[in-house]
């Protein structure tokens, strides 16, 4: 299957607004797309109409929130 238009190609990194995550694209198959957070976790999948290119910002904002989340745990 070769891209359509509005597809994601594995290793791209995109934000999915349904999950308000940015997650980079590990795998899909049949409209389902398998992210998972840039900086590695636990994996989760969304339709391809969830899904748009990360941009600098939003990866900004997400960077932050998880640098904010891993510090909250530590306490």
């Amino acid at each position: 299957m070769g891209e359509g238009e509005g597809e994601h190609a594995i290793g791209a990194i995109v934000y999915d607004c349904l999950a308000a995550r940015v997650g980079e694209v590990m795998d899909r198959e049949e409209g389902v797309y398998f992210l998972r957070p840039v900086s590695g976790g636990q994996e989760w999948c969304t339709r391809l109409e969830n899904l748009s290119p990360a941009t600098a910002s939003v990866r900004l904002s997400d960077a932050v929130a998880q640098v904010n989340a891993n510090s909250r745990r530590r306490i």
